[in-house]
């Protein structure tokens, strides 16, 4: 696995499931805040934020989860 690749598996696993909480707070649909999350880490890696992203990628998934 590339390094890009452990480091993308890394912030998922670290982030998912409190992103998933802090989405289903607000919409109080666990499924719909499951797919939101999904959405969100496959926009993420397919258009190569982590290269992009000038905050860190904590605060951009997080900000990007509550917009």
């Amino acid at each position: 696995m590339r390094k890009k690749e452990r480091e993308f598996k890394q912030l998922f696993i670290d982030h998912y499931e409190k992103l998933c909480a802090v989405v289903n707070k607000m919409i109080q649909d666990p499924h719909a805040s499951q797919d939101l999350i999904n959405d969100l880490f496959v926009h993420y890696w397919e258009n190569n934020l982590s290269e992009k992203v000038k905050v860190s990628p904590d605060a951009y998934l997080y900000r990007a989860a509550v917009n």
